[in-house]
């Protein structure tokens, strides 16, 4: 009995302690929360980083800077995210202890937007450095998208025709070509404003705007007499060659991402062809309707004109590229830089790797703005490499191949790329040497 007892004894006692530690009915409804509220807060995340993605996409950020970009942001929150980026599509992969999620984002080829790749920027540091969370990141994002934009269709129409103006001079040519050119560039500012809005009409705006703008050219020539009729129609229509997209594609592609640049390059070459089909077409209507006029310039205007006219053409760039009008300054300065190193590099190295000078110096400056004030490089190096890019050469090389000078045509398009290239490693020598620490 007491034997019996004893043992009765000692069950109880097991049960008293062991009956506290598993109790099956609050651990269990504990542990499912905890895994909802980590779901949910992945999804939030994985919802957040698209949508960043997709802001950067839209506001013209280049594959590897996105990229890198992305993965920062990710890293600090916590997640594992590989991501594929091209100019027109996203690839999202989420890993996690569930697995792999993948997601793709069809997105349509945003335009250079210097003003919000800044404060995507500041958005951007401020999660890493803990300055912002995720809700409050996410709110400034919409903010973004629904803002008003800085500069009015008729600021975008005159900066159009002083860009035209601009290169007009330093192109070399006399007071009425100058005079042309800005008219012929605010015509092209109105078919952007006017067309752009519509996805159809958009497609086909730089044929459209190709074509008027060499009959306007030819008109003019009937008129006056002898103009420098190419210069005008390149002065008219640069903004619309893609000497740009250009480089940023070769830049791509000697980054390693070859999907996007070679993506980007396609791009760059179709627009190249619809800008000369139009001048093609155009001129052959024209010289029709107009009859036929010699193509020399009136006239040329002094060196110290043409060193006059980049603060203007820097100051089109800044509307033109929504800059922040607190940037004047130091656009204006990469104009100089950009235009004084290639001349430069040219007396050293010759007209084809001359432009190496200019890149670097361009991007060495940016680099270091970068670092200085913790904004992106984009803002010292778009506005500089602009007039370095080789988008005239390109757009001479596609009319050679119209008017079936097919081996000129060829040269020039292989100076085109050996420009490009110089270019390309200008700015990555220059990145390089010093590396800007940012972001975009």
């Amino acid at each position: 009995m007491n034997l019996q007892r004893f043992v009765q004894k000692a069950h109880a006692l097991n049960e008293w302690r062991i009956q506290p530690l598993l109790p099956p009915t609050i651990t269990q409804p504990v542990l499912s929360l905890h895994r909802e509220e980590n779901r949910d807060k992945r999804l939030e995340y994985q919802d957040f980083l698209q949508q960043l993605a997709t802001a950067l996409q839209r506001y013209g950020t280049p594959a590897h800077r996105l990229e890198q970009a992305i993965t920062d942001v990710s890293k600090v929150l916590g997640m594992e995210v590989h991501i594929f980026s091209t100019p027109t599509g996203l690839f999202m992969s989420f890993v996690s202890a569930h697995g792999q999620e993948t997601s793709l984002h069809r997105v349509t080829g945003g335009e250079l937007h210097l003003e919000r790749q800044s404060d995507i920027d500041e958005l951007v540091g401020g999660l890493i450095e803990g300055e912002l969370s995720v809700c409050q990141a996410r709110r400034r994002l919409e903010e973004l998208a629904a803002g008003e934009e800085r500069y009015s269709a008729w600021m975008m129409l005159l900066a159009f025709g002083v860009s035209g103006l601009s290169i007009a001079v330093l192109l070399g040519v006399g007071w009425l070509e100058v005079a042309l050119s800005f008219v012929g560039g605010s015509g092209v500012g109105a078919l952007t404003v006017g067309l752009g809005r519509f996805e159809q009409t958009s497609r086909l705006l730089p044929v459209i705007s190709s074509f008027l703008t060499a009959l306007f050219v030819t008109a003019m020539a009937s008129f006056f007499g002898p103009i420098a009729q190419s210069a005008i129609h390149l002065s008219s229509i640069i903004i619309l060659v893609p000497g740009l997209s250009l480089t940023v594609a070769m830049t791509e592609i000697s980054t390693q991402h070859l999907a996007s640049g070679t993506a980007r390059l396609s791009g760059a070459m179709q627009v190249m062809l619809q800008l000369g089909f139009g001048l093609a077409v155009g001129n052959i209507l024209g010289q029709k309707w107009f009859g036929v006029v010699a193509n020399q310039s009136t006239g040329t205007l002094g060196p110290w004109f043409f060193w006059s006219m980049l603060p203007l053409a820097s100051l089109s760039f800044l509307v033109l590229f929504r800059a922040r009008p607190g940037d004047v300054g130091w656009i204006i300065l990469a104009g100089f830089l950009a235009i004084g190193g290639s001349k430069l590099g040219t007396e050293l190295l010759g007209d084809q790797i001359g432009p190496f000078l200019g890149a670097f110096s361009v991007a060495l400056t940016a680099n270091m703005f970068a670092r200085t004030f913790k904004r992106p490089t984009s803002i010292c190096m778009i506005p500089g490499i602009i007039f370095l890019v080789p988008g005239s050469i390109g757009l001479h090389s596609i009319s050679a191949m119209f008017e079936k000078n097919t081996v000129g045509g060829m040269e020039t398009a292989f100076t085109m790329m050996i420009v490009t290239v110089s270019l390309v490693f200008g700015v990555l020598f220059a990145t390089l040497l010093l590396p800007p620490r940012r972001h975009l």
